[in-house]
This record gives C-alpha cells, structure tokens and sequence, in this order.
C-alpha cells in the first residue's frame, strides 16, 4: 500500500508495477472524505478502433418526470484502421456486482474503415445510480481480435440547461420575453445582424414558485469557418455564458427573469457566387471550461440566407440598338466572369432582350436560346439562337418590365432538367 496528503488543488503520480503476471487488478484510493477505485485491464494491443469521449459523462437531470426523459449521451466509435470491425459493447460496474442502471442505444455493430458509428448512452434508473467517477466503464470488445477497450464512465447529478436563440428582447415592452429564433435572413442589403442566446431551462417547485437551476456556457460555430473565401465572415462572441445578472428576458408563460447574450453575424457579400446563399449556425452547450461540448443538451440551430441582388441598369434609351446592347451584354459578362446576363430594351416600339450564358453554365445545362424563347412568350413574341447568346423581341413594350421581372424564374426553368 502507499500513503501520503494533499492540499486542495494538488495532485499527486504513482507508479504502479508488478513483477509477474498479467491478471486484471484494483486499485482502491481511500481518505477520510471517501474513497474512488479504478481497474487495471490487460488486454492485446490494439489501434483499429477509437472510443470518444474519453472519459464517457452522463448526466442525470433531476427534474426528469419519467427515466425516458433523461439526457443521453453521444459515444463516437471511429474507425482508424483500414479494415472493417465488428464490436460489442457492454456497461460495467467498475468493481462487479449489480448491472448498472445505464442504457445503451446499440450493444454491438460494425464500423468500416474511415467511418464512425454513434451510440447514446443514459441513465434508466435515477434512483439508483452512483455519482461521480470509478463506478462503471463502457467495455468495448471485438471478437475477431480478442481486443478489449474500457472506458471509464462518470455520472453527474444536475440539472441541464435549455438552450433558446430569441430575437432581441422588445425595449418597449415592460416584459420582454425569448422569441425563439430560426431563421436570420440577411436578404438583399443587410451584413450584420444578430439574435440572442438564453438558457430557458426552468423548475415550478410544489408551491408553485419558478426557478432555474442550470448554467449556460455555449459555442457557436457555423458552415464557413476555417474556408477561403467565406460568406459567413464573423461570428461574435464564438463562446461566452447566459449566466449574468442582466434581467433581459423573461421565460414564456412565467415570471422569471434571465440573461440573455447578444451574438453579431457579419457576412461578406463579395464572397456570394449564387442568387439565393444558404447557411447554418449552431448552438451548442459546452462545459464550464469550454473544452468540451455536453451533447446531452440538444443543440440550436439558425438558418442563415443571404440574397445576392439582381444587377439592374436602366436608362441608355438613345443606345438601345442591338450591337450597343450586344456590347453591354458582354461588358456585364465580364464584370460577372460567371453567370447569365438578360438585358431588354425597346427598339422602334416594340421590346428586345438578349440573354447571355458563360460557358462554364452551359456545362451545368443552361442555355441562352431556351431562355429568350421562354422571355418571347411573355412578350407575345419569339426568339432564339446560340446557348452562349441569343435574342428576343415581342409586339409589346408595356410586357418588357413584367417579362424582365420574371427573367429569373425563366431562367431556372429553361434549365436543362438531365443536368438540373
């Protein structure tokens, strides 16, 4: 056996030896405040397969009505070898005894090479489970090998926080409360909006008083981090906690009041390459240290869209003959380096557009000729030619604006559908 003390705070190395034999053993830590114990394992060396976390946290909420509504817990079995592997899994009391009161959402499968296969751990039995560490293990084997993965378990009794994006609270409500929040449009002309983030986990004790009994600490990440070029250009804060004093919200339906954070989405519209840019952010809870996220609190998801607006020129009525406007087709072609350029006017009364595709959307089934015919009919007229450039006129002028307006739908539906 070995002694010592520690002050809080401090930790301690011991080594552990032995001189022969390879059987599994104990190894009991006691002191005056209690005792934990952890088990050494012997099993073949083997890399092919990886288990994270490591180690694996349940929680246990304490205000779950039923075992069905305690929080799961994601385990990750990746494999990093380069041949399949099959595996079972089983939940283990450290030092024997009783099954532990732990679920598992898959007691075996098989993983291929590169790929990763998920499994949800929780708590089925509240009333019984120890708290804390050095009680049970996740045991994953894998027959064909005879291989042997343990991975210690800890169970935490609290209570998880819920997470909201809300609006911005109402300044000219006396009651301001969380708007959930799902979509940040930017559309047209906006680059920097933001929402709120806020914990709306609450408890009603048997007198009927609301309170909350949870900490937020959150990360945000979106789609475009770490890319050239990005759409999303800045999210801030990335991190932070919906913990403070400020009284920004109340929860719906009660007279509780919370914080809420702000985040600021700032977007760089030079990086748009499509009409209509779609992104997600999400929201996660994260632990106090923000080292790791707690994937038992369901993430939030924001959908960001972002409009490119159209390029409009009007005017140059005087240099509205075909090769002007041929000339200007080509002038914006090559402003866009990529695209399809409609430009319409009025020659002698009657309408005129001129559709041009670059080359590298003809490949993906676009085609200038199928275009015009499609704009002709709206002018009550007709038109056609090459699938880089062709024209169009009508009997019409009053249909030009209309058949303009249109000009996007058209051109999303004279796309070829073989290539769509």
């Amino acid at each position: 056996g070995s002694t010592g003390s520690l002050s809080p705070g401090q930790s301690v190395l011991v080594p552990v030896q032995w001189d022969s034999g390879r059987g599994d053993f104990g190894i009991l830590v006691s002191s005056s405040i209690g005792s934990d114990s952890l088990t050494v394992s012997f099993s073949p060396p083997f890399s092919g397969l990886s288990v994270q976390p490591d180690p694996i946290v349940l929680f246990v909420n304490s205000s779950a009505a039923t075992p069905e509504d305690q929080p799961a817990t994601t385990v990750n079995i990746t494999n990093t070898g380069v041949l399949t592997h099959q595996w079972v899994l089983s939940i283990e009391a450290s030092q024997g005894g009783e099954t532990p009161p732990i679920s598992v959402s898959a007691a075996g499968g098989t993983t291929s090479s590169g790929e990763t296969s998920a499994v949800q751990l929780s708590v089925n039995n509240p009333g019984t489970i120890l708290t804390g560490s050095g009680n049970y293990q996740l045991e994953l084997r894998v027959p064909a090998s005879d291989a042997l993965i343990i991975v210690p378990i800890e169970v935490d009794l609290t209570t998880l926080p819920v997470i909201a994006a809300s609006q911005a609270p109402d300044p000219n409500s006396t009651r301001p409360e969380v708007v959930t929040l799902s979509v940040l449009d930017f559309g047209q002309t906006e680059f920097q909006l933001d929402f709120w983030i806020a914990n709306i986990e609450f408890a009603e004790n048997t007198a009927g008083s609301v309170s909350q009994n949870s900490d937020l600490f959150f990360r945000v990440t979106h789609q475009d981090q770490g890319i050239g070029n990005p759409v999303i250009a800045d999210v801030s804060p990335a991190t932070g906690g919906a913990n403070g004093l400020d009284s920004d919200f109340f929860i719906p339906g009660t007279n509780l009041l919370i914080d809420g954070v702000p985040v600021t989405v700032t977007i760089d519209r030079s990086n748009l390459t499509e009409d209509l840019t779609v992104r997600t952010i999400t929201i996660e809870a994260m632990d106090q240290n923000f080292e790791n996220v707690i994937d038992a609190v369901a993430p939030v998801h924001i959908e960001v869209r972002i409009e490119r607006p159209p390029l409009i020129i009007e005017g140059a009525i005087n240099r509205s003959r075909p090769p002007a406007v041929l000339r200007f087709v080509f002038l914006v072609r090559d402003r866009l380096g990529s695209g399809v350029v409609v430009v319409g006017g009025v020659l002698d009364d009657k309408p005129m557009v001129i559709a041009m595709v670059t080359k590298d959307l003809i490949e993906q089934g676009h085609d200038a000729g199928v275009i015009v015919k499609g704009l002709a009919k709206l002018m009550k007229g007709r038109g056609g030619g090459r699938a880089d450039v062709a024209q169009a006129g009508g009997n019409d002028a009053s249909l030009l604006a209309d058949a303009l307006k249109a000009a996007p739908d058209v051109i999303r539906e004279a796309r070829a559908p073989a290539q769509a």
